[in-house]
């Protein structure tokens, strides 16, 4: 009876695994589909994982750690901002911020930066890393100013036109 009872636990073991292993590879897949690039970064600052536009916009080298990838690839992140919430003995702290990229060739690519990380008893277990591309955003915040300015521009020169005459009226 002992036997039938340890291998039935052996089966349900079994069965709990691949059920786990399934669940995690559905994890993988989606976030390998997201819209933006994702990063799983360890307590230790090691990459766990990174999908696939993360791996096309950077490099298939995950051998240095978070802050030496961050410092490699110039990534500046400006006005972060964050909140950090408790759940039992678990610390969640979502930050987020503009991130500027600066790629070898000297160009900069914008995103919207958010973390959101996992603590246990004071020290970091696991953290969500997410960039979102901001560059289309920024080249139409350019653009419009740009035209703005050159609205301006061509404004003022037949303002200063129309109140020079004015002047020479008035005298």
């Amino acid at each position: 009876a002992l036997e039938k009872v340890r291998k039935k636990m052996q089966v349900y073991q079994r069965e709990n695994v691949d059920k786990i292993m399934m669940d995690h590879q559905k994890v993988r897949t989606v976030i390998n589909h997201m819209g933006g690039m994702i990063a799983v970064v360890d307590g230790r600052d090691q990459f766990l994982f990174t999908n696939f536009k993360w791996k096309e916009f950077f490099s298939d080298d995950l051998s240095l750690s978070y802050s030496e990838y961050m410092k490699q690839y110039k990534i500046d992140i400006s006005k972060e901002i964050s909140s950090t919430n408790f759940y039992d003995n678990l610390k969640i702290t979502r930050s987020s911020s503009h991130a500027v990229v600066e790629q070898k060739n000297g160009r900069e690519f914008h995103f919207a930066f958010s973390k959101l990380s996992l603590a246990e008893q004071g020290s970091e277990q696991l953290s969500l890393v997410s960039l979102r591309s901001r560059s289309r955003e920024v080249e139409i915040e350019k653009a419009q100013k740009q035209m703005m300015d050159v609205m301006i521009h061509e404004l003022k020169n037949p303002l200063a036109i129309i109140i020079g005459y004015i002047e020479l009226l008035k005298r």
